[in-house]
């Protein structure tokens, strides 16, 4: 997918852009239900290094 993405693939692009907007409607809803200081996407790098 990655590779088709980076080739320009416009039904690849698409899927990618409405999987990113239904995140964005997701992480709106939590803002609004849970009010949390922060919100951390794609947080494995510095999770990994609060672990060690």
């Amino acid at each position: 997918m990655r590779e088709r993405l980076e080739a320009g693939d416009s039904q690849v692009t698409a899927l990618v852009r409405q999987a990113g907007q239904y995140l964005g409607y997701a992480l709106t809803n939590l803002l609004h239900l849970y009010n949390p200081d922060v919100i951390m996407v794609g947080a494995r790098e510095w999770i990994r290094k609060l672990k060690q």
